[in-house]
């Protein structure tokens, strides 16, 4: 009895910290969450992204500045990076309100590698950069920018609830999520190519500090399902089978007494 007392216990703990909020997120309006690739993907070429700071958690483990980073990153469609050739021209997107391309000598061309940006690990070649998951090397921006504290967030895991992001009105108690928003319009890439974002933060050094997951990361799709394959599980669903498994562990008590 005891044995099976503790293996439901223990079952109950990790659905509770599959629920565990990330201290940095990525959202997108419109999108689904991909069990595939574990990421967000829009379902719109142009869409809204959004930055969630859960900034208490953020405030007790952060010793950099009060900016934020998100680096857009070159992808191919099967979410793998690019090689370099400075010769080839793969088209552009829009990041609120500004055109930037891969390649074009027209423009400021991006960063090739792996975030933070080169001037970064010039000036302290031992920090840290992102891991590539995948993702890294390739060509790449990368866009700082703070977050107004009056913009706040219903507390939600994109992980469940992808695509269905809410401001936070002064009659909700469930807002504990900070944002910054972003409109994104990735429809004159080459076809067969997206956007990956990354979101973090920066020791003092220029190193990588916070990121949000692999898992609470986000990606242009275009025209994709308008549901993942395989339906996440809800929150409820984990509840009500610690608690048939309580109950069964009731019964067996009950028939041995």
């Amino acid at each position: 009895m005891k044995i099976a007392t503790i293996t439901i216990l223990c079952l109950l703990s990790l659905c509770s910290t599959a629920f565990a909020l990330n201290y940095l997120q990525l959202d997108a309006t419109p999108s689904v969450y991909d069990d595939g690739t574990d990421t967000v993907i829009t379902t719109s070429s142009v869409f809204t992204l959004y930055a969630l700071v859960d900034d208490e958690k953020i405030a007790k483990s952060y010793a950099g500045d009060d900016k934020f980073y998100i680096s857009a990153a070159l992808v191919t469609s099967s979410h793998e990076g690019v090689e370099k050739d400075d010769t080839a021209f793969y088209g552009s997107f829009n990041f609120n309100g500004t055109d930037y391309s891969f390649v074009d000598t027209t423009q400021t061309n991006p960063e090739y590698g792996t975030p933070p940006i080169v001037e970064y690990l010039e000036k302290n070649p031992d920090t840290v950069d992102l891991a590539s998951h995948g993702i890294f090397d390739t060509y790449y921006y990368e866009f700082s920018f703070t977050i107004d504290p009056d913009d706040q967030a219903n507390a939600y895991d994109v992980e469940y609830n992808a695509g269905e992001f809410s401001e936070a009105d002064d009659s909700s108690d469930s807002k504990n999520l900070l944002y910054a928003a972003f409109d994104v319009d990735v429809g004159n890439l080459k076809p067969g190519y997206e956007i990956h974002f990354d979101l973090y933060t920066l020791n003092l050094d220029g190193s990588i500090s916070q990121f949000a997951p692999w898992s609470h990361d986000a990606e242009s799709g275009g025209d994709v399902p308008e549901t993942p394959d395989t339906p996440v599980p809800e929150p409820a669903t984990f509840f009500l089978l610690g608690l048939g498994l309580l109950g069964m562990a009731g019964m067996g008590r009950k028939k041995l007494i």
